[in-house]
């Protein structure tokens, strides 16, 4: 990935454990790494397709010379959530805040701590299997979905049983859904998506067939993509009820682009009588079924 260092930034602050520190104050150099995308200003040589370093500087400058805080870490943390969310163009950054002379008794020469954030997106998956052991497929699968890094499950729909779609002659479904927050590209977490798939014995034989387990990329940071590999959102948001059912349980009604309320919009949808809540038979564990 592409990168933007500012080094040695100097400002005077009043951050430490010591009284003296919040009174006196003193110097502190700051070092940003800024991970972005610079292809766009590189082809155009245009400044609004880039990052303003002084505004970043003076943004950093208003948080150290401004703000109090006893550890470099929350400084460190206050710093890069501040540029994350001030520059969206900044995918991941990396902060180190170096103080020179801390007040030890101890011989220090400086003390730098330094921490590393990634922007987090949100997506929504569905998740459903009409194979073996349904239930205990789709509990594997969250269980590896949140074992993955840079994704968290924060929400769980209830469980769905629903008829087969497309082709009919095979055994009912249990369908759910998921919300994530992942530091992973759309595609990044499409691929993991079929990894699980594959672990967990997916085999694409027939077109809408028994499957051990299927995963949707429904929606991803509210973003439209289409390419080869990609839709986004899933086309079946819109047209299934199986699919718009549970995601609306766990989902703001403005998560899927091009549907302004997933309650209306499921109102018209037909199969729903198909779609029927399903009680669980496991206790909940790490990856249990319960709701959010």
């Amino acid at each position: 990935m592409d990168k933007i260092t500012l080094t040695r930034m100097e400002f005077f602050g009043y951050h430490g454990v010591f009284a003296e520190e919040n009174k006196l104050g003193q110097r502190f150099y700051i070092d940003a790494d800024l991970f972005m995308s610079l292809a766009e200003a590189g082809e155009s040589d245009d400044l609004e397709h880039t990052i303003n370093y002084a505004e970043v500087y003076y943004a950093i400058e208003e948080i150290v010379e401004k703000e109090t805080f006893k550890l470099l870490e929350a400084l460190a943390a206050r710093i890069a959530d501040t540029l994350l969310t001030k520059f969206p163009r900044i995918e991941e950054i990396t902060v180190r805040v170096i103080k020179p002379h801390p007040p030890f008794k101890i011989f220090f020469e400086g003390v730098t701590v330094e921490i590393h954030r990634k922007r987090t997106f949100t997506a929504y998956i569905g998740l459903g299997s009409n194979m073996g052991n349904r239930e205990q497929y789709l509990q594997e699968g969250i269980r590896l979905l949140n074992r993955t890094p840079d994704v968290r499950i924060t929400r769980k729909s209830s469980v769905y049983e629903t008829d087969p779609f497309g082709f009919t002659d095979q055994d009912p479904f249990l369908n759910m859904a998921v919300e994530v927050q992942t530091g992973l590209s759309a595609l990044e977490l499409l691929h993991r998506m079929l990894e699980i798939e594959l672990k967990l014995g997916r085999k694409r034989e027939v077109r809408w067939g028994p499957r051990t387990l299927d995963l949707d990329l429904l929606s991803y940071n509210r973003q439209i993509w289409t390419s080869p590999e990609l839709i986004l959102p899933h086309p079946g948001v819109k047209e299934r009820a199986f699919v718009l059912i549970p995601l609306q349980e766990i989902a703001p009604d403005d998560a899927i682009p091009g549907i302004p309320s997933l309650a209306q919009h499921g109102l018209s949808l037909q199969g729903k009588e198909g779609v029927r809540k399903w009680t669980t038979t496991s206790s909940p564990n790490e990856s249990g079924l319960s709701g959010s």
